[in-house]
């Protein structure tokens, strides 16, 4: 009982910030910007302990590309944000952090061992792709779409993760893809979907004015909707799925245990690294042929 309210509490606290950070974006980005800058320092740490090698140059390693990391999402805030025209007069500004970024770590390496080279740089890209990237891209979900969808691609992702479970629980008995995640399976996979489809449709037909599609408070029809909420379980799946083999590699359950009962972070936003990218991309194809 006392695990179960502590995994309650830990989970209610994460939720309330990652809603609250993005509901005020509007009004100030400050708590978005320290919010989801954290969740991404926190994930790269993960990665970079999970996979760290015994090259002596490792933890120096791990810090700078935690802050490189850090850096590429704060690159994507720059860039939607205007603050890049504003603070410099140029537009290229926002890509400062990355350069910055590069221009260490890189030559940094010929200080490594030869034998660890390759595989650590390898580590290094692997968390700035998987974490970093996706993570910036949720100012780009912001600009393209509205603050609001972010919230709605977090809120499909939760209502997918409940469905799946309750329903893989209950009846399931085809793997979804033993060999990475023994536990998933088929019927939990598309109990999640359909469960994030009809959350998807009861927001786009009763609270589409709440969840514009842009800044100019233009809604997402009913059918953009439903092609979302099979989009972000598919692609959320293909998340945790991308995360589990990561710690099957490496030989660990959890990333870390940071959170009470949950684990780590990044086993929190697995599904959102690979949902975010990939709705991107559909609200991109949506505004430009629709």
């Amino acid at each position: 009982m006392k695990n179960l309210l502590t995994r309650i509490l830990s989970g209610s606290i994460y939720v309330v910030l990652v809603v609250l950070a993005i509901m005020t974006i509007r009004y100030t980005p400050i708590l978005f910007l320290v919010v989801f800058g954290l969740l991404t320092a926190l994930c790269l740490w993960e990665v970079y302990k999970v996979t760290q090698e015994g090259d002596v140059m490792s933890p120096l390693f791990t810090i700078i590309d935690i802050l490189g990391g850090v850096g590429v999402f704060l690159a994507f805030f720059l860039m939607y944000s205007g603050t890049a025209d504003t603070a410099s007069g140029s537009r290229s500004f926002w890509m400062l952090p990355i350069i910055i970024y590069l221009l260490v770590r890189v030559p940094l390496q010929l200080y490594s061992p030869i034998t660890h080279a390759v595989h650590s740089l390898e580590r290094s890209f692997y968390g700035i792709a998987f974490v970093a990237v996706p993570m910036g891209m949720a100012n780009s979900i912001c600009a393209v779409g509205s603050p609001m969808m972010l919230l709605a691609i977090f809120i499909l992702l939760w209502v997918n993760d409940s469905g799946a479970y309750l329903v893989g629980s209950a009846i399931g008995k085809h793997k979804l893809f033993e060999r990475i995640s023994p536990h998933k399976s088929w019927e939990g996979f598309w109990g999640g979907a359909i469960a994030s489809i009809v959350v998807a449709a009861v927001l786009g037909s009763y609270m589409g004015q709440y969840f514009p599609m842009s800044s100019n408070d233009i809604p997402l029809p009913l059918w953009g909707w439903i092609g979302m909420g099979l989009i972000v379980p598919i692609f959320g799946t293909l998340g945790d799925l991308s995360e589990s083999l990561l710690k099957r590699t490496v030989g660990v359950k959890d990333t870390s245990h940071i959170i009470p009962g949950h684990g780590g972070f990044l086993d929190r936003l697995d599904s959102f690294l690979m949902a975010c990218p990939a709705t991107l991309v559909y609200f991109i194809l949506l505004k430009t042929y629709f």
